[in-house]
């Protein structure tokens, strides 16, 4: 089931589609009212439970950039998708070569000036700076996965390297 719309299906006859607010998560339960009438014209209610799944997120592009807020010698990476969950209350984790990516705001209360950290997250995108992995090797570095993790499932693994082209000497 995708964010996009939904279905459920009572008896086999009747299909309700609907559209599903951004989320996340496995097995949440969905309640829907059904008010009709009978042949009499008294109104008649129905309840369908159910349970609906999030996908899990999915990750479509990684756009690295030299905009990093901490200056010279980092990247900013855009990792877009859908699925991510809105950030908030820990529903959802950054996972740069398989370690997890705290968000700027805590790193800043506890002085670590260093650590690859978030800046921004949505359901469909999340920033974060790093510095460049190529900065340590002389400009040669491996490509960096990345993936996203939300209630417990992970998404397609990305990867991203510095971006192109780089002219150091303009």
């Amino acid at each position: 089931m995708t964010n996009g719309g939904g279905a459920l299906r009572a008896d086999g006859m009747v299909r309700f589609e609907f559209v599903l607010p951004p989320g996340y998560g496995e097995d949440r339960q969905v309640i829907v009212m059904v008010s009709s009438s009978d042949d009499a014209g008294a109104p008649v209610y129905s309840q369908l439970d159910g349970l609906l799944s999030y996908d899990a997120p999915v990750i479509t592009r990684t756009s690295p950039d030299r905009n990093a807020t901490m200056g010279t010698g980092w990247l900013r990476v855009f990792v877009q998708g859908e699925n991510f969950c809105d950030g908030q209350d820990g529903c959802g984790e950054l996972l740069v070569d398989g370690v997890a990516v705290r968000f700027a705001r805590e790193l800043a209360a506890e002085g670590d000036m260093l650590a690859p950290r978030i800046i921004r997250w949505s359901n469909t995108e999340v920033e974060f700076e790093i510095v460049d992995p190529s900065s340590a090797t002389g400009g040669t570095a491996e490509p960096l996965p990345v993936q996203i993790k939300v209630d417990r499932r992970l998404s397609n693994e990305a990867s991203f390297l510095r971006p192109v082209p780089f002219f150091d000497a303009l």
